[in-house]
């Protein structure tokens, strides 16, 4: 049996009880998913569009990027005097010194046309418009953790996001891997979609899943929201105070987390503040539990797993500060430092509630992880 002891606390808890603004959550009925059919509530329909249908979520941008690829298509699926042409030629902008048309009803209005025949005619060439084209980078056979016939495990570099932000260019792990499946199967068209079955954090490395059907990504989302997906993460921290016990015995940490707006950054930036007595949570506090033991350590910085028993957001980096243990790297949360260019930290294994995968899937550490380490004094066994 593991024993399990309450980390130390070491930063000043939050007294704040500030709340959402009034009307920052849209109070709509329940959408449908355009990709993958599932029904998604008002709440989650922005983050379940950043995992499934991004070019939805940001179309803007989508088209900027885009348009010439979409005109080729339209050209090539129905010619230059077809509807879709003129709808689409509007829309994107494909006319020599012309500028998009964001609105389809000023598109059908121009056209004298059903706002929703337009919108039709646009949603369906851009899902004609294949994932993965037009990447800077590939993956490689050292880039995949795992791989079978319904998803891909990729060893995410840092610095890649996890999920696309547009269908030809993106930089993203789930488009590189739309790229390889191309490559593999000989699949053309748009027939190969990326689904997103949980994220990294964007300069985190490691473990990420990307599944080929919505089947499959609903079944392993469901084990990631259900918690039977078992995470474990290395972080190279500094260590401050008594914070750095190595007896290799797991302690826990229970800190509910809070969500704060950063005042010295964009819109929409934000922070996570963890609270250090319950009766201090604002209401909008989340529960969360972190569970970590050190593995090495040198004079001033230790080697630490990390198993997330929830999936908050910036959960073992806010957790990990509070228990006196900062990840090297880290300039929201933890310690600034000039041995790594980003956080320190790296999802390293999965271990799915299934008899038909590895136990564990393993993602190695990234050079920068290692190096790193080894400039503190630490060696990072791979095995």
């Amino acid at each position: 049996m593991r024993s399990s002891h309450r980390a130390r606390a070491v930063i000043p808890a939050s007294r704040s009880t500030r709340r959402p603004r009034d009307g920052a959550v849209a109070r709509v009925e329940a959408k449908k998913c355009p990709h993958c059919d599932a029904v998604v509530r008002a709440r989650a329909w922005r983050s379940h569009l950043s995992l499934c249908a991004p070019d939805v979520l940001d179309g803007a941008h989508f088209e900027r990027v885009e348009r010439e690829v979409i005109r080729a298509s339209v050209k090539r699926r129905h010619g230059e005097r077809s509807t879709s042409y003129a709808v689409c030629a509007m829309r994107f902008g494909f006319a020599r010194g012309s500028e998009p048309v964001v609105s389809a009803r000023a598109v059908a209005r121009a056209l004298r046309m059903d706002a929703r025949a337009v919108a039709r005619a646009v949603r369906a060439e851009v899902d004609a418009t294949p994932w993965g084209l037009e990447m800077d980078w590939t993956l490689g056979d050292d880039d995949i953790a795992y791989e079978d016939a319904t998803m891909t495990v990729v060893n995410k570099r840092a610095g890649t996001p996890s999920t696309p932000r547009r269908r030809v260019g993106d930089d993203s792990a789930a488009s590189a891997c739309v790229a390889r499946w191309r490559t593999v199967d000989g699949v053309q068209g748009a027939s190969l979609v990326p689904y997103v079955a949980h994220r990294l954090d964007l300069d985190t490395s490691g473990a990420l899943v990307i599944c080929r059907t919505s089947a499959r990504a609903k079944e392993v989302q469901g084990w990631f929201e259900n918690r039977r997906v078992e995470k474990t993460y290395w972080a190279l921290c500094e260590a401050r105070g008594d914070a750095s016990d190595d007896s290799g015995e797991w302690h826990t940490i229970e800190f509910p987390l809070v969500k704060r707006a950063r005042d010295d950054a964009e819109p929409g930036t934000f922070f996570v503040e963890a609270v250090l007595t319950p009766e201090d949570a604002p209401e909008d506090a989340k529960p969360a539990t972190t569970l970590f033991r050190i593995v090495s350590k040198s004079a001033a910085h230790v080697l630490v797993e990390a198993r997330p028993k929830t999936g908050r957001t910036h959960q073992i980096r806010t957790h990990l500060a509070a228990a006196g243990l900062p990840i090297v790297g880290d300039t929201i949360y933890g310690a600034p430092s000039d041995i790594i260019d980003r956080h320190a930290l790296h999802a390293r294994t999965l271990t799915f509630p299934s008899d038909e995968y590895p136990v564990p899937i393993v993602a190695h550490p990234p050079d920068d992880f290692k190096d790193a380490c080894a400039s503190v004094g630490i060696v990072v066994d791979i095995v």
